[in-house]
C-alpha cells in the first residue's frame, strides 16, 4: 500500500505551542490519482493544469510526428528526414488548420491524418468543457480570525471562532458545524485520536461558539 498524505495535512506541525499535536496520514491514497484523470483535472491549480495540458498538447503532436516520420514521401513539400517539419505538420493537423504547404499525398498518410484530426477535435471539446467547469464551479471565500477565544460564559467553557465573507458582501443565512480531535486514553491504555461534534450555541452568526466542557 502508499503511504500518501494529503497537501492540507501535511503541512500540520510536529508541535503546535510546545504540546504535541496529532499528525494525520492517509494510507492507501495518492494525491495524483491518475486512474481518475477527470477529478485530477478539476483539483489541479491553474498553473499545474495548463503545464499538463502543454504536456499532453505536446505529446499528441509528438506521436504523430513519428508516425508521419515514419513514412518519408508520405506528405508533400515535406523535407524526408525531417522530423520538426513532421512535428509541425502534425500541429496543423491537429487544428485543422491546413496551410495548404504540406498535405498527406498517399493512403497512410491520409488515414494517420483522419485520425489525428479526429483527435484533435476531441481534445478541443475535453479543454473546452474541463476549462468551462473549472471557471464556473463556486468558490467560497471565508476568512477566520487569527486566533480563536476560549472563555467562560454562564458557568460554562465556551470555544468562539470568528469569520466572514472574503468578498464584498456579507453573509446571509451562514451556519456552521464544529468539530474537535482530542487525544482518548489513560495509563493502562495507548493513546488515540478521537473525533467528536463540538454543540454549537450560535451556527447563524459570524462569531461561532460552542460548548467546550463535555466529552465530544
Amino acid at each position: 500500500m502508499r503511504n500518501d498524505r494529503a497537501k492540507i495535512l501535511r503541512r500540520l506541525p510536529h508541535q503546535a505551542g510546545g504540546n504535541t499535536a496529532f499528525k494525520i496520514e492517509k494510507v492507501g491514497v495518492s494525491e495524483f490519482d491518475l486512474s481518475d484523470p477527470y477529478h485530477l483535472a478539476l483539483t489541479l491549480t491553474w498553473p499545474q493544469f495548463f503545464v499538463g495540458l502543454l504536456v499532453v498538447y505536446l505529446a499528441i503532436n509528438m506521436v504523430f510526428a513519428l508516425l508521419y516520420f515514419a513514412a518519408p514521401g508520405t506528405v508533400t513539400n515535406w523535407e524526408p528526414g525531417s522530423l520538426l517539419g513532421a512535428f509541425f505538420f502534425s500541429i496543423e493537423t491537429l487544428a485543422t488548420v491546413g496551410y495548404g504547404n504540406m498535405a498527406p499525398v498517399t493512403t497512410y498518410s491520409h488515414v494517420v491524418s483522419a485520425v489525428e484530426i479526429f483527435v484533435g477535435m476531441l481534445l478541443t471539446a475535453t479543454m473546452t468543457g474541463l476549462v468551462f467547469v473549472r471557471f464556473s464551479k463556486p468558490r467560497a471565500k471565508i476568512i477566520f480570525a487569527d486566533k480563536a477565544v476560549v472563555r467562560r460564559s454562564d458557568g460554562r467553557t465556551r470555544l468562539m471562532v470568528r469569520i466572514g465573507n472574503g468578498r464584498m458582501y456579507p453573509l446571509h443565512d451562514a451556519t456552521a458545524r464544529l468539530t474537535t480531535l482530542v487525544q482518548r486514553g489513560g495509563a493502562q491504555r495507548a493513546a488515540f485520536p478521537l473525533f467528536g461534534g463540538l454543540e454549537a450555541i450560535a451556527r447563524r452568526y459570524v462569531l461561532v461558539s460552542a460548548h467546550l466542557d463535555r466529552d465530544p
